[in-house]
């Protein structure tokens, strides 16, 4: 959890993770962004996972780009 300031709610972590190819990822990244969700810069370059000491299983072609983001439980609607 991240610390919070005085008067503010303590703020979560939460992982984004965008599987697929370079171009779907970034249009992705792009659409989050437009829609004010998360700025573009934040998400992490495309990151390569050796085969030995991967759980996630990428196709051919495919990129990994990931993005942590801090959340409030009063910002979540259920």
């Amino acid at each position: 959890m991240q610390p919070a300031a005085a008067g503010q709610p303590c703020r979560e972590p939460i992982r984004h993770l965008l599987i697929g190819s370079p171009a779907l990822v970034q249009h992705t990244i792009h659409q989050l962004h437009n829609l004010h969700y998360a700025e573009a810069g934040l998400w992490s370059p495309a990151i390569a996972l050796p085969n030995a000491e991967t759980t996630i299983t990428l196709n051919h072609g495919e990129v990994l780009r990931i993005l942590l983001r801090y959340v409030a439980i009063g910002d979540v609607v259920e």
